[in-house]
């Protein structure tokens, strides 16, 4: 930094172990005996920053700067800057505030740069043979060869920089993962290298992509919120009165993700800053999505703590910082297994959640974790998908069913006289539904006389039916005998009707005078006259499969 002059602005997050004592943040002198360059200082109760004229050795007519006290800084994360327009025109800002301070040194020379060759230095200061080393961390170094308003110090100090900014000649933020290379992101490109013990931790700087932040003299009534789509963070409740706050948001995974569910690692999160010279206030903070309160929240102070705590929201009385995460409520499962299933005609189905995020676990009651599976038998399947806001279980009823079986109540029948008879149209009923002529639902009817009778035999997968039809025998006499000759020649021995009608014809015989001589309910064409003397007799026969017949008979010898 040879060329680098007057008006410049040098800035840095740093945190100071309890212990430590002068703790140099940036120099641009190396070993150098006269004052040359600037040097940037802070100490747990006093922040500094001068530059040299070149003129002389260790006197302070040779140097110009401004020293301030501030409240113990150690154990904590404080932004220090300095800004230098002119020799008695310094301003010191811890946290975005000035503090103040007085003048050290007495030149009014313009500052001299190092020669060439020398090497600027972060967290070390070599001054007349005394080294001194930063005792804490350090992250977000920047330097600029123009004199930032405080307004820019505090719209900049949270969020990271994109290395373009006007008049930006050195930017380090240390985000790299391993080496000893450390990457100057601004145009400059002033690399440098870890040396000496250095060595990279987990950085707690309050440091994001984006920020908002309030300075007032008066919370009461103010709050800060700051949103991301439909991801909100809102700051209320400030006590303690801090002079600002901060809201950072950081896009990217955590680099520490201790603590988190599944899912949540991966989400953006949010930083609260009280920008404050003291350390003692608080703040209450809600996380929304969507304009609700998210299912759960989890927090930490800042990200040098690698395990996050599973919080309320919203988070009340935090003490000076927090980072949060919300866990949206889309992380509770939406799935619908549809209505219950009638499948006809097929050996298996397809069941399935539709859920293919992995930040999602399934368990069905079979105990399969995939989302969808194939089943093979009627029953209840339930699936129960776990998220990070919880569990939603959904159940369907299946049942694999074939169309009826063709069904027969046996071929058309007719009688003379009717018995009744039960018609069944299934062997195994279970599971039919069954509609008979008369709308009456029995899997058997029984039937009590001639007509016409139908079932339909129905599931849920078709429709089989039959019908039969029971009808009476009409009998049409052409030929009744009318003489036997019983005289024992077997030739019109007996009186005979139609064989078809044998046992279901009544006889009855009379003779002339209306006396009844022969009664059988039941004949067999086995009545051969019974002794009777020759004549004209009168016989009347009757079946249910005619209508009555009356005639004569001559029995002849």
């Amino acid at each position: 930094y040879k060329n680098l002059n007057l008006p410049f602005t040098i800035s840095a997050w740093v945190f100071l172990d309890p212990s430590a004592g002068a703790s140099p943040i940036f120099s641009t002198n190396d070993n150098n005996p006269l004052y040359r360059g600037f040097w940037f200082v802070i100490t747990p109760t006093v922040i500094e920053c001068e530059f040299g004229d070149g003129a002389g050795g260790n006197n302070p007519a040779f140097r110009s700067g401004k020293i301030a006290s501030i409240s113990n800084v150690t154990g904590r994360w404080v932004h220090a800057c300095a800004v230098m327009r002119s020799p008695f025109d310094i301003s010191l800002y811890i946290n975005g505030i000035d503090v103040g301070g007085s003048s050290s040194g007495q030149s009014n020379l313009t500052m001299a740069s190092s020669f060439v060759g020398d090497t600027g230095k972060i967290g070390y200061f070599l001054s007349n043979d005394v080294a001194s080393y930063f005792n804490g961390s350090i992250d977000e170094v920047r330097l600029w060869n123009r004199a930032l308003s405080m307004s820019e110090i505090q719209q900049t100090m949270c969020k990271k920089l994109n290395g373009s900014e006007p008049g930006l000649m050195g930017y380090w933020n240390f985000d790299e993962v391993g080496g000893s290379t450390v990457i100057d992101n601004s145009p400059a490109k002033q690399n440098g290298g870890i040396i000496k013990g250095g060595r990279r931790v987990f950085s707690g700087a309050p440091i994001g992509d984006n920020s908002k932040y309030l300075y007032t003299f008066n919370w009461t009534g103010n709050s800060l919120s700051f949103q991301d789509g439909n991801d909100q963070v809102a700051v209320s409740n400030v006590q303690g009165n801090p002079e600002g706050v901060h809201v950072y948001e950081v896009k990217g995974q955590p680099s520490q993700t201790g603590g988190l569910d599944a899912g949540a690692a991966g989400q953006l999160y949010f930083g609260i800053f009280e920008a404050s010279l003291d350390a003692d206030n608080s703040f209450d903070a809600t996380y929304t999505y969507n304009g609700s309160t998210t299912c759960k929240v989890f927090s930490r102070t800042d990200n040098s703590v690698s395990t996050w705590a599973n919080s309320n929201d919203p988070i009340v009385n935090v003490l000076n910082r927090d980072e949060i995460i919300g866990v949206h409520s889309s992380q509770v499962a939406v799935f619908d297994l549809g209505t219950d299933k009638i499948i006809c005609n097929q050996s298996s189905a397809k069941l399935s959640t539709g859920i293919t995020d992995p930040a999602f676990s399934i368990l069905w009651n079979t105990g399969q974790t995939t989302s969808s599976i194939d089943v093979s038998q009627s029953g209840k399947y339930v699936a129960k998908v776990s998220g990070l806001c919880g569990v939603v279980k959904d159940s369907v009823s299946i049942l694999f069913e074939s169309t009826p079986p063709t069904i027969s109540l046996g071929d058309d029948q007719s009688f003379c006289v009717f018995e009744p008879i039960t018609l069944s149209p299934l062997a195994n009923s279970s599971g039919y539904e069954f509609t008979w002529q008369d709308n009456s639902h029995g899997a058997n009817f029984y039937v009590r006389d001639f007509g016409k009778y139908w079932v339909a035999v129905k599931n849920d997968c078709g429709v089989a039916y039959d019908s039969i039809t029971f009808s009476k025998y009409q009998y049409e006499v052409n030929f009744i005998p009318n003489v036997i000759t019983p005289n024992g020649d077997e030739l019109n021995q007996y009186f005979k009707v139609d064989e078809t009608l044998v046992g279901n014809v009544s006889l009855v015989v009379m003779n002339r005078w209306g006396k009844e001589v022969y009664r059988s309910a039941s004949y067999k064409n086995d009545w051969d006259g019974g002794g009777l003397s020759p004549g004209v007799y009168y016989i009347i026969l009757s079946s249910p499969c005619f209508y009555e017949v009356r005639d004569t008979l001559t029995i002849m010898h």
